[in-house]
């Protein structure tokens, strides 16, 4: 997986400035990972897990870089991270970040 990630962003970071459509469709694939990350970032930092959460963060520094360089919207992200925040108790995190991405925008639910 640590060899697949860097290599996944890379090509992700190789885009074309007339191609609308994949730029819409790598905006959802990052975010969605992004998001997924995220959420382990703060489950770890729960669970008290120092080196999941440090490696978490380092992650998702590298996919927000890339999110931002393809002029995603980052309003969105911030919104659906936002909306997990919210969420009331009860509910399975990814289950709820799936229905918050998908409010948001960033992925069909």
């Amino acid at each position: 997986m640590k060899i697949l990630f860097p290599a996944v962003l890379a090509s992700l970071a190789l885009t074309s400035g007339g191609a609308t459509a994949q730029t819409a469709e790598r905006c959802s694939l990052v975010g969605q990972m992004a998001g997924s990350v995220w959420l382990e970032m703060i489950q770890g930092l729960g669970d008290g897990k120092t080196a999941q959460v440090d490696s978490a963060i380092a992650r998702l520094d590298h996919l927000s870089a890339t999110y931002a360089r393809l002029d995603c919207d980052q309003a969105a992200l911030n919104t659906a991270f936002d909306c997990v925040l919210t969420a009331e108790d009860g509910q399975a995190p990814r289950a709820v970040l799936r229905q918050c991405m998908a409010q948001s925008g960033i992925a069909g639910e």
